[in-house]
């Protein structure tokens, strides 16, 4: 039966709250995250807890499979990272098998507490472990198993303030029988949640999730594998009925995030930008990434500028150059005692021409616009409806053309022409407005960067 947590002043705010959690009424929904960005989204949306999965821990931080590669150390740092980046998401994280045996087991529930983790998910797979949906896995031995259960439940009674959430593969690798033999076990050595992993029916769901004996008094947990796993896709609610009291979502975020970077990455790669009803603005990533939370904080603990404290000697010898210096430039001062005038750098003269007809003849001439600027010139594109900023970016000026491949609503409007006649006003500065524009209830605003 599992055990209440450890009786120890250390206590961890996340894993209160996820004991807590679990006792209410409600299923809870868990994303799987793979990074710090992941978790910090996934509390920003408000979800009660998530998974660390060591299935997208693997693929986001070596680009490997779910195979046994990734380390102790490796899965730990990410995990603290995480938990960085969150404020009190309760997140549980996969520890694999415990990386060797029991004692093992015990100084990777330590070292996950330690980081913050409001559980950990133990299986008993055999080394190296394999993604529990994919072929080749199978299981140690029964009295194995529960050793290492006990060894995580007892370093969490030894003082950590951590959930153990025990699982076992034994479903695919032996039968549904010896699955729940086995959780009934994991429950007898004090696990606080179990699981069965890879579940090829609703009929093998709704057996775990009624199973008689000790495992009947914990909360049990479903995996939902996106894209096609051998666990078939049920509504949350749906599992709710059935008896479950945690969903974990593995791949989602993970899935999504690949398929967005290769549909980026493909239109780039085709001289063109990625569609920007796609794409966060600027202000809504520094927005996600705490740029303006930075700010206001940072704010408290400003200090005005102080006069650097030179010695003695360095004083004397500045004040020297000071009055030998204003003997030599009294010829240039400007009479009245104003300031002197900086020179104002004229503008760069500049022409908007086909970037295929510079040096390429006919033949070469091309559809695409390039602004002949200075080189080095930027151009600021902003799109906002009402109150949204929709699309902010920075683009060099020799891609000006494609602006009209990623905005449709400018199609009609000669960018070129504008810029042209921007650049010959003589008060043209870096500031200017290049084009402000209402569009089907857009407002398209070009800047000078």
């Amino acid at each position: 039966m599992a055990r209440s947590a450890a009786s120890s002043s250390r206590v961890n705010d996340r894993t209160s709250h996820l004991r807590s959690l679990l006792r209410g009424p409600a299923i809870l929904p868990a994303p799987c995250a793979h990074d710090a960005l992941s978790a910090r989204l996934i509390e920003r949306h408000g979800f009660p807890m998530a998974f660390m999965s060591g299935f997208t821990t693997s693929a986001s931080r070596l680009a490997a499979p779910d195979l046994g590669l990734t380390s102790y150390y490796e899965v730990l740092e990410e995990g603290r990272l995480m938990h960085e980046a969150t404020r009190g998401l309760p997140i549980v994280g996969d520890v694999d098998t415990g990386y060797g045996n029991a004692m093992n087991v015990k100084r990777t529930v330590r070292g996950f507490a330690d980081a913050g983790f409001a559980g950990v998910l133990l299986e008993d797979q055999t080394w190296p472990k394999r993604c529990g949906h994919t072929p080749g896995k199978n299981v140690v031995g029964r009295k194995e198993a529960v050793a290492k259960v006990r060894a995580a439940c007892d370093a969490r009674d030894a003082g950590k303030d951590v959930m153990v959430v025990a699982r076992t593969d034994a479903y695919s690798c032996v039968s549904r029988e010896e699955a729940m033999w086995r959780v009934n076990a994991f429950a007898d050595a004090g696990a606080d949640m179990v699981f069965v992993d890879a579940l090829g029916s609703r009929e093998d769901l709704e057996a775990f999730a009624k199973v008689q004996g000790p495992a009947s008094e914990l909360p049990k947990m479903a995996s939902m594998l996106e894209g096609g796993g051998k666990t078939p896709m049920f509504t949350m609610r749906e599992l709710e009925e059935m008896g479950f009291k945690v969903v974990a979502y593995p791949l989602s975020l993970l899935s999504c995030s690949m398929r967005a970077m290769e549909e980026a990455l493909d239109a780039l790669k085709g001289d063109a930008f990625p569609d920007p009803s796609k794409m966060l603005s600027f202000e809504e990533i520094k927005d996600r990434l705490g740029f303006y939370q930075y700010y206001e904080e940072s704010s408290t603990y400003a200090v005005p500028e102080e006069p650097s404290i030179a010695e003695p000697e360095e004083r004397a010898a500045v004040k020297d150059s000071e009055q030998s210096g204003m003997s030599d430039d009294a010829s240039t001062q400007p009479s009245g005692g104003e300031a002197p005038v900086e020179p104002r750098v004229a503008p760069v003269d500049a022409e908007i021409v086909p970037s295929g007809s510079v040096g390429n003849g006919e033949q070469g001439q091309s559809s695409r616009q390039t602004a002949v600027l200075a080189e080095g010139d930027w151009l600021r594109v902003k799109v906002t409806e009402g109150e949204k900023i929709t699309f902010d970016a920075r683009i060099p000026a020799g891609w000006l053309g494609n602006l009209k491949g990623m905005l449709p609503n400018i199609r009609g409007v000669d960018l070129n022409a504008e810029i042209k006649q921007r650049l010959d006003k003589a008060d043209s500065n870096d500031d200017d407005v290049i084009v402000d524009m209402q569009v089907e209830g857009q407002r398209i605003q070009v800047f000078f960067e």
